[in-house]
């Protein structure tokens, strides 16, 4: 919120000075000289972290996630919500929770969305009483090297909680996996660097052995290009909750690793290890090598526009096909270990975890460990027929 004279502003940016003038008439108007200052303070708290998502975007997932998902999907929860773009797919029999930590953004949420439970407030402040109590929690996250202090995971002593804190994308990740239910989503867009950075891996390992990995999927460098003036490289991360997994599947295993890559005989840095091996199948647009704002090369994408709907439905479709269903029996069997009635009633009857789980004979000779060698917990075989290469 610029408040210097117009020759003062970049040449780039002085098209959009009436707007900003405007803006801040429209503010001290309405409201008292210290409201004005929370007003323009909030704002400018939120301006780096804050890019706005194409209707298309939020349209195409909150779609394909009701179509997938149906009844299942009920109560949702955006912990980012900004002008609140990625509830409006949910119209109808939906209970709507929104966090929005900017004051003015959060007043008109609240003033345009009455069916919608708006929280003036970080997501830090969400309540204890509501942890695993929503279907899903979607948004398009803050990103960047922003610490946030949370109480809880501070009473929970968790070392890998309390070091999401340090980095406030990875930290909406783990709370928000906290947030729902046994086969619960968690469906973000997030920066690139959640994915590639070296240095988030023990938050992908913590992830990948608390859900199953649904979908990541890697966005065009232009998708933000209309509504926020910027090119910036963003990801679909798409996790279906299931606490306490021993074992990952292999692009479960991918996913947590990351290294130096080169392409087309160019260092591109440090990339995704699953993002890598499956270049054409996670990644939406044109592949190329390109330099970024600070001289280094990566890997980039492009798309056109017309394209980009069409594209990252059957995208999402297809993931959704391959894994939801099969992941979704595994948060089932998770539920029933962690439901406190349903084991009472064995009394003292001594039971393996196959008894436990209904593996039939046959299953149990099927059962074969896949990733880290830790406490066996046997997987779920599913038919060839039933699903298509899991990668």
């Amino acid at each position: 919120m610029d408040n210097r004279p117009a020759n003062e502003w970049p040449q780039s940016e002085q098209m959009l000075y009436p707007s900003v003038q405007r803006l801040h008439s429209i503010i001290r108007d309405k409201s008292s000289d210290r409201e004005y200052q929370q007003y323009i303070n909030s704002l400018k708290a939120s301006v780096l972290t804050a890019f706005y998502t194409p209707d298309q975007v939020a349209a195409i997932i909150g779609k394909t996630i009701i179509d997938c998902t149906g009844e299942k999907t009920r109560r949702i929860l955006e912990p980012s919500a900004g002008s609140g773009r990625f509830l409006l797919p949910f119209d109808g029999n939906y209970i709507k929770t929104a966090y929005e930590k900017d004051l003015l953004t959060g007043l008109i949420l609240q003033a345009k969305s009455p069916d919608v439970d708006v929280r003036i407030m970080g997501f830090e402040h969400f309540p204890e009483a509501e942890l695993g109590s929503y279907d899903l929690a979607i948004s398009n996250i803050p990103f960047g090297d922003f610490s946030v202090f949370d109480a809880g995971f501070q009473k929970e002593k968790n070392e890998v909680k309390i070091q999401s804190t340090n980095k406030i994308h990875n930290y909406f990740f783990v709370k928000a996996l906290d947030s729902v239910r046994e086969g619960g989503l968690v469906a973000f867009i997030t920066t690139r660097g959640f994915a590639d950075s070296a240095s988030n891996r023990n938050i992908r390992e913590y992830l990948m052995y608390n859900s199953n990995l649904v979908s990541a999927t890697r966005l065009p460098d232009n998708l933000f290009l209309n509504d926020a003036g910027i090119e910036v490289g963003s990801d679909i991360v798409i996790l279906e909750k299931c606490t306490g997994k021993t074992e990952v599947q292999e692009n479960e295993r991918l996913f947590i690793e990351s290294r130096r890559e080169v392409y087309l005989n160019e260092d591109i840095g440090s990339v995704n290890s699953y993002i890598f091996t499956n270049l054409e199948k996670t990644n939406l647009g044109d592949i190329g090598v390109d330099t970024n704002q600070f001289g280094k090369k990566h890997l980039s994408l492009n798309l056109s526009p017309e394209l980009f709907g069409e594209y990252l439905e059957k995208h999402l479709r297809a993931d959704f096909s391959t894994r939801y269903a099969i992941t979704e029996v595994q948060a089932e069997k998770v539920q029933i270990l962690a439901n406190d009635d349903y084991k009472n009633v064995l009394g003292e009857e001594v039971v393996s975890l196959y008894d436990l789980l209904g593996f039939s004979e046959e299953e149990r000779t099927q059962v074969k460990p896949v990733g880290k060698k830790r406490h066996h917990i046997p997987t779920i075989p599913v038919p060839d027929s039933q699903v298509k290469e899991w990668n």
